[in-house]
């Protein structure tokens, strides 16, 4: 999200001259994300073909700047060695699990369209709404392109826009995707807009965002407050309160596989390094690391998820030749944690024998 926002700023510095400037929020994008340094590529190309050779020292010089003082910051503060490995880390365990088809969602686009009638008719322009992120670029790209005869500067943004897509892989699912949407968006209204048609668009998304805030506000009204460490909490899940008034701030809880947010909502302390377990991702190493942590120090409490095979991959389509579970730490949990009653989001919290 970060380096999205700040390569779409780089991008809008550039076509407003601000060179330098644009050369520093490229950099950073590119340090939040390494994928996205596709953009600053882009945007050299695109100097270098145009000959703009005031514009581009100055992009350079900022990209250089920025990058220079990541740098000097990571190698002050001891970290350049951990940065690199966790990025070596990364290549080699990311893609694996996360490979997902271009404008894809979690469980199949199939599964949105239930219902019939009226109740298919609304589901329907809300699925066109989700879709929107994987729709717009495959409109901006081609619509920059044949604008750029006029305005070269829409060819640059259809450039970048390209960048970002190819940035996405290999999960490039349509919550990746809607990370820029913002900016083939305001390509495909450019073009509409050329052809008058900006104003029939206008009206669909209203319609779609008419639809959106008002199902959002029902559920915000069906949710309960619940008093907590942080202040007071909005939940669709009854279940957190129970959990809530069990863990409390400042004892131990270990959470696995996923979701670090129990250990942020209930202020207790992790007693592993890991704020959580990537099935497919994380291997014996991490196995081993966690389990030995919890041996030496075991936990009040335990959430825990039995992660099943088919959920697994549901949520990693393309994940089918890798193990899900983590076997020797599923088996001291069910040794040494009796279940309660209570389950949040399918995670049973577990006692302490």
């Amino acid at each position: 999200w970060d380096s999205a926002a700040l390569g779409m700023l780089s991008a809008a510095l550039m076509v407003g001259g601000w060179f330098t400037l644009a050369g520093v929020c490229a950099a950073m994008a590119a340090i939040c994300t390494p994928s996205v340094a596709l953009v600053g590529v882009v945007t050299t190309a695109w100097l270098a073909y145009r000959r703009s050779w005031v514009a581009l020292p100055r992009y350079l010089a900022g990209a250089g700047l920025a990058g220079a003082l990541a740098l000097t910051l990571l190698v002050g503060s001891g970290t350049a060695v951990g940065f690199w490995e966790q990025m070596k880390w990364l290549r080699e365990h990311y893609s694996a699990v996360n490979v997902m088809p271009y404008g894809s969602i979690i469980g199949g686009w199939g599964a949105l369209f239930t219902g019939q009638g009226a109740e298919l008719f609304i589901g329907s322009l809300l699925v066109l709404g989700l879709a929107l992120p994987a729709l717009l670029p495959l409109i901006a790209m081609p619509a920059g392109a044949w604008l750029a005869r006029r305005e070269p500067v829409l060819g640059y943004l259809a450039l970048v826009t390209a960048a970002f897509v190819v940035s996405a892989f290999p999960r490039a699912d349509v919550m990746h995707l809607a990370f820029f949407v913002a900016l083939p968006m305001a390509l495909a209204t450019i073009l509409l807009a050329r052809w008058r048609y900006a104003g029939y668009l206008a009206v669909v998304l209203s319609v779609v965002a008419v639809l959106y805030v008002t199902g959002y506000g029902v559920s915000r009204m069906q949710d309960q407050r619940l008093a907590s460490a942080l202040g007071t909490l909005r939940t669709s899940s009854p279940a957190l309160a129970e959990v809530l008034a069990r863990v409390r701030p400042g004892t131990s809880l270990y959470v696995h596989p996923y979701m670090p947010v129990f250990y942020f909502l209930t202020q207790a302390r992790n007693p592993t390094r890991y704020s959580y377990l990537a099935p497919g991702m994380m291997a014996a190493r991490e196995e081993q690391e966690t389990l030995a942590a919890l041996a030496e120090r075991p936990p009040a409490w335990v959430l825990y998820l039995p992660l099943t095979r088919e959920e697994f991959l549901r949520v990693f389509p393309n994940a089918a030749g890798l193990d899900a579970r983590f076997i020797q730490i599923e088996r001291w949990i069910e040794g040494n944690y009796a279940p309660t009653e209570v389950t949040v989001e399918g995670y049973q919290l577990r006692r302490r024998k």
